[in-house]
């Protein structure tokens, strides 16, 4: 195909599964009618509705998607962009989110963490606890973009380790136990240990049934929170612990 085609076909995949010939050259200015009656003609998109395109299958739309060119992570500023103008005149029109993962493709990692806690904090609002799980897994994405440090380390073990405790509320284990996992991951380099993480670990390991592990955690928690608000909720997962196991003096005292 044409270069100018495939940069055509390229900015229409990221626009959404269909698009408008507007929202292809706000992406990719350069983009020509012809180039899309070239992708037509070879039966790689086809026309919906009027002025409408969309790509002729699902498996063409993601082989497009697979082939990065150098031009995408401008082609993603362009649509973000675009879409924080159209918000700043109707809100309601934009979904944070899709411009969170523009901003994230973009490479812009400072303004996708602002979009994305933002997103977490208006999920939690609305009780809406899988959106605040998606906003605070993508915060922490969007922070791994900007230059590594303790302090964005830190950011992004808090973030994850809430996501898994929120998920333990669903109750999604499966899911807990990812964004743990990857949180631990990072954790490796902090010190001292995050209370966030020993806390969502403590009760993850108990769900899990590994009680004795999630008694050395909360330990642990115990003495890192040691003067701090933290200490309330290491004593609320230790009576719930002992809840667990029937233990109802130990967890009347704990309470």
């Amino acid at each position: 195909l044409p270069l100018e085609v495939q940069r055509t076909l390229e900015a229409g995949a990221l626009s959404d599964d269909s698009f408008e010939p507007q929202q292809l050259t706000t992406a990719w200015p350069r983009a020509t009618p012809a180039a899309l009656q070239h992708a037509y003609a070879a039966r790689l998109l086809r026309i919906i509705g009027v002025r409408r395109w969309a790509f002729s299958s699902t498996r063409i739309h993601a082989a497009v998607l697979k082939c990065a060119s150098a031009d995408r992570p401008q082609m993603h500023l362009r649509l973000a962009t675009a879409l924080v103008e159209k918000g700043k005149i109707d809100p309601l029109s934009v979904d944070a989110v899709t411009v969170a993962r523009h901003l994230v493709a973009a490479r812009d990692g400072v303004r996708a963490a602002q979009i994305w806690k933002h997103a977490a904090e208006s999920a939690l609002t609305r009780r809406a606890h899988r959106d605040a799980i998606v906003a605070l897994r993508g915060y922490a994405h969007a922070v791994a973009i900007s230059p590594s440090s303790a302090e964005s380390t830190r950011l992004r073990v808090e973030a994850l380790s809430r996501a898994a405790a929120m998920a333990l509320s669903a109750p999604h284990v499966s899911l807990a136990r990812g964004l743990m996992d990857e949180a631990q991951t990072l954790a490796q380099q902090l010190n001292p240990p995050s209370i966030d993480l020993l806390l969502a670990l403590a009760r993850l390991l108990r769900i899990e049934g590994q009680h004795a592990r999630a008694s050395e955690v909360l330990d642990t928690a115990a003495t890192c929170a040691q003067g701090s608000a933290f200490s309330a909720l290491v004593d609320a997962e230790r009576a719930e612990s002992f809840e667990q196991k029937g233990d109802w003096s130990q967890a009347t005292a704990a309470w």
